[in-house]
């Protein structure tokens, strides 16, 4: 490219020109997958956002360091919280399915409470939390304590012991070597 010509990877979403900046290796923002969680195409969002539908395609690459306004412009044609535009790069999860591991953390940690709390009014205060958290997500009505020490088996159940079987060539006494019982044992 001729040094001073303009690409058209060169022009934010509002139009003003600037060098294209990318940061190679580190996502810093989810548009394209929002788009495509919201099922909205390229042209849809140039429209929304009244620019040339040949800028839409650059500001959807996730390493494409966009202007803040440029990101606000983008939220109001995906009609998405900010928030789900940006990548943390801290968190592996999305904001609900943080929130939603954390309450049943809690939740965990209350039936324990619950569980193994000697006084009554203790006992009552985590009833009474207990019920508040399933008021704010329903799916934790069923959720046991932490367990004591490890996953408790049922009188039917066997130990991974039982499941295990030794080959049957291993008793075989024609093999050197092998521990063979004493048949002499019972014999004076």
């Amino acid at each position: 490219m001729i040094q001073g010509e303009m690409h058209s990877d060169w022009y934010n979403v509002s139009g003003s020109r600037r060098m294209p900046r990318t940061h190679r290796g580190r996502p810093l923002h989810r548009i394209a997958e929002v788009m495509c969680q919201e099922g909205i195409r390229a042209r849809t969002a140039s429209r929304r956002m009244r620019v040339p539908l040949s800028n839409v395609p650059v500001q959807q690459d996730a390493c494409f360091d966009l202007l803040l306004s440029d990101l606000y412009r983008w939220q109001a044609a995906l009609q998405v919280p900010l928030i789900d535009l940006l990548v943390d790069p801290e968190c592996s999860l999305s904001t609900p399915v943080q929130l939603r591991a954390n309450l049943l953390k809690v939740m965990k940690s209350v039936r324990s409470i619950e569980e193994n709390a000697k006084q009554e009014t203790i006992k009552t205060l985590a009833k009474n939390m207990a019920q508040q958290l399933v008021e704010m997500m329903p799916e934790l009505q069923g959720v046991p304590a932490w367990p004591v020490v490890g996953q408790r088996r049922t009188i039917d159940e066997l130990g991974a012991a039982a499941q295990r079987r030794l080959p049957d060539d291993l008793f075989e006494n024609s093999q050197p070597g092998c521990w063979e019982p004493d048949s002499a044992a019972g014999q004076p």
